[in-house]
């Protein structure tokens, strides 16, 4: 699911649990959804998280963390088209 924080305007926090999650980056930013279907056609890149991890993006960047808050590396994928 995806968090928007009266404190942090600039970003959005997402966390995968039981459900598909991705964030993706296209010509405008950051996005988050549950189907690549959603941002699909304005992703130049993909990065799944899964069950328990959470992210941060923003326009600019996303970072990614595991269950304990350790920041983690994700692979990025080109969407298919």
């Amino acid at each position: 699911f995806g968090i928007l924080c009266e404190d942090f305007p600039d970003r959005i926090f997402a966390a995968a649990r039981n459900s598909p999650l991705i964030a993706a980056k296209g010509r405008e930013g950051f996005y988050i959804a549950s189907d690549i279907s959603a941002v699909n056609e304005n992703a130049d890149e993909i990065k799944r998280l899964k069950d328990g991890e959470i992210g941060c993006v923003q326009r600019e960047k996303a970072e990614f963390f595991n269950k304990k808050g350790e920041k983690i590396r994700k692979i990025t994928k080109k969407p298919l088209f």
